[in-house]
């Protein structure tokens, strides 16, 4: 929560893969501020310069250099 009364919050639901759906910014009133899409993960923070930092996933075809023994797909 921000000392203004603004909150982010994460959106998940149960049993998706990919995990989580977006990070959202509610203000005090629980109008919503803003969205940011694209399988945001568990846990952010805020630096204190104002960044947020939060963690995605998604699920990955491809082949990652120096971890070519690793099956397709994963997340």
């Amino acid at each position: 929560m921000y000392p203004n009364g603004d909150l982010l919050a994460l959106v998940t639901g149960v049993g998706d893969t990919p995990w989580g759906y977006a990070l959202i910014e509610l203000d005090r009133d629980s109008k919503l501020v803003g969205v940011h899409e694209d399988c945001r993960h568990h846990m952010l923070d805020i630096a204190p310069n104002g960044e947020i930092y939060v963690l995605t996933n998604r699920i990955e075809k491809g082949r990652v250099p120096g971890y070519e023994h690793l099956d397709s797909p994963r997340i």
